[in-house]
């Protein structure tokens, strides 16, 4: 069997990490990513559907639209020099 001395006294509220929680973290957060990636794109292309969209006002609930799709501003920037 194999034995061990110890340099110093092992704290008394100390844990091991072990290489399962490790992995188990980090495809914990790679999973977490994988949905906030999955959500990024999905707001992308619904803001790049408004943005492009070709539509007649015929009601209030397309004026709401016509105002999501209007994120940019009015003007576009201009270097002066």
């Amino acid at each position: 069997m194999c034995t061990y001395d110890l340099a110093a006294a092992v704290p008394a509220h100390s844990a091991v990490v072990a290489s399962d929680d490790v992995f188990d973290f980090m495809l914990d957060l790679r999973t977490v990513n994988g949905a906030i990636d999955e959500k990024r794109e999905r707001l992308f292309k619904e803001h790049l559907e408004n943005k492009y969209a070709s539509f007649c006002m015929t009601s209030l609930e397309d004026y709401e639209k016509a105002q999501k799709g209007d994120e940019r501003p009015q003007q576009d920037a201009v270097e002066i020099r």
